[in-house]
């Protein structure tokens, strides 16, 4: 189990290295600290299995890092480096039951049962709950996991009071919740309960404002450098009409693109507009604004002005 941690923590520091192009401020403080939260905060006093988007920023959080984790210990490099016996049990471990029955997963066929992944650039695009129970909440994510890898979907079962999780993959969800839409009943069927395996253990974590803008500008970067496709379609409809056309809004990053993945984050302002948040937010060399119209933690409408 030492060379799994070993294999573990330094996939975790290339993880962080591989980060270091977005040349964040370092005087941006990560979180507000480990604090525990309203663990049922999207109940409402209610329990409803309605498929609704995921608006509560911690919860985001949460299940990001769940699936995070597990992405982590599949790239190429921890397969690599890790003892096959230990990162077997290590993976199985994070993996719901009804999906190791699923795929007829053993410890012993797990690595060739599951993709490799040459990277960990972990960008979520939209994010589901549907409450089952008090305790249990179900959660689809859809997003990408690097430009190397691709687009990924996973199911996670968070179990809020022994704060456990497991995970049903990819090939899952496209069969099983291929048709999930927002304000549908959820039919599934999980345990009542999320059992501790060691591995597959969350934290409650309030997420601030200053670790979130961080992050959004961190996906905004992201999309400069590998997916001007997916940067082009998140843009607002004013945003996209000064531009006049996807060539042109192309022309311009190309013109800017040496300047664009040079820049850090210097500072924002959040204000409410119309019920929902905004966030303007500035480079330290005073080169762009990126106005950030969010709907959801991660759902976004994007506006990029060229200061000078």
């Amino acid at each position: 189990m030492k060379i799994l941690i070993s294999a573990i923590i330094i996939i975790l520091t290339s993880f962080i290295i591989c980060g270091a192009y977005f040349k964040i401020n370092d005087n941006v403080p990560n979180e507000t600290g480990s604090v525990e939260i309203d663990k049922n905060s999207e109940l409402n006093g209610n329990i409803d299995s309605t498929v609704k988007r995921v608006d509560n920023r911690n919860n985001f959080y949460i299940v990001k890092n769940c699936i995070t984790k597990y992405y982590i210990s599949i790239t190429e490099e921890s397969i690599k480096n890790s003892n096959r016996e230990n990162l077997s049990e290590y993976i199985y471990s994070l993996l719901d039951e009804k999906y190791i029955e699923y795929k007829n997963i053993t410890k012993e066929n797990i690595l060739e049962n599951i993709r490799t992944i040459s990277n960990v650039d972990i960008i979520i695009n939209d994010m589901y709950v549907s409450q089952i129970s008090f305790d249990i909440s179900v959660y689809f994510a859809y997003g990408s996991i690097s430009y190397y890898d691709g687009d990924f979907s996973i199911m996670v079962v968070l179990d809020r009071t022994n704060q456990t999780f497991k995970l049903f993959l990819e090939d899952y969800v496209k069969e099983k919740f291929s048709n999930l839409e927002e304000n549908n009943q959820l039919e599934v069927n999980v345990e009542k309960m999320v059992k501790n395996d060691v591995n597959n253990i969350f934290d409650y974590r309030n997420i601030s404002d200053d670790r979130y803008v961080r992050d959004l500008f961190m996906d905004i970067k992201y999309y400069i450098m590998h997916d001007n496709k997916k940067l082009y379609n998140i843009l607002s409809e004013e945003s996209k009409s000064k531009f006049e056309s996807e060539k042109k809004f192309n022309d311009f990053i190309t013109d800017f693109y040496n300047e664009l993945i040079s820049i850090s984050l210097s500072n924002y302002n959040k204000v409410s507009e119309n019920g929902r948040k905004v966030y303007y937010i500035k480079d330290s060399q005073n080169l762009f604004e990126f106005i950030v119209y969010e709907s959801a933690p991660f759902k976004y409408k994007l506006s990029i002005i060229a200061i000078n």
